[in-house]
């Protein structure tokens, strides 16, 4: 993400620890096969979204994208102009005064990097406002350099154009500040910063929407 478009972040502090209180009551894993996550306590499930048939106007690029069983919303890389860059998710109708959570499932396509002159990073914050979620480190590795089939501990393998890449699944979960929501409406962008333009790509599944109970 260039570094002028890159938003502030919420305090260090309070983000840590709502989202380690949200993870532990949610019971999420780390990584691994999709998990559905159960409801943080104090929340209520507000919207939740499937790609299976089409991908809701709520998200402003849309390809759906077909991950073996898994009907996603992907791909995105910033580098390939054949693919969208990012996405972002319009909420609407949202009550003032509470905090968002959103949970779902980021698949890493490709040797996401990190570290080294190719590193890459993962963002999902507010526009104009703050990052609610970033993520360098990630569990993509190739046994052999340059050789995408040889993928380690990857969830499976997915055909992209003329290359066979790896992708690994991460549960993830999002808090954002009730002050990000603005008349009832919060907009919150989805963007990895890839280094590969044909190697390394974004997708998600399993989006639900929390909010905090009156």
């Amino acid at each position: 993400m260039p570094h002028f478009h890159r938003p502030k972040l919420v305090t260090r502090a309070v983000l840590i620890g709502a989202c380690l209180a949200i993870l532990i009551i949610a019971g999420c894993t780390s990584r691994g096969a999709l998990v559905q996550t159960a409801p943080p306590e104090q929340m209520e499930l507000f919207k939740e979204y499937s790609f299976k048939h089409k991908v809701s106007d709520d998200f402003s690029h849309g390809p759906k994208f077909r991950i073996d069983k898994y009907s996603t919303i992907g791909l995105f890389n910033p580098r390939n102009p054949k693919w969208p860059r990012d996405t972002t998710l319009t909420l609407t109708g949202l009550p003032a005064g509470k905090r968002v959570v959103i949970t779902y499932d980021l698949f890493m396509v490709g040797e996401w990097e990190n570290h080294g002159k190719f590193t890459d990073n993962y963002y999902v914050y507010v526009p104009d406002g703050p990052t609610v979620y970033e993520l360098h480190d990630f569990p993509c590795k190739l046994a052999q350099y340059g050789v995408e089939e040889s993928a380690i501990g990857s969830d499976g393998f997915v055909r992209v154009k003329r290359r066979t890449l790896g992708y690994w699944i991460q549960p993830i979960t999002a808090v954002v500040p009730a002050s990000a929501v603005v008349n009832g409406t919060l907009k919150v962008t989805f963007y990895a910063d890839l280094s590969g333009r044909g190697t390394e790509f974004m997708a998600m599944d399993n989006f639900k929407v929390f909010v905090e109970k009156s």
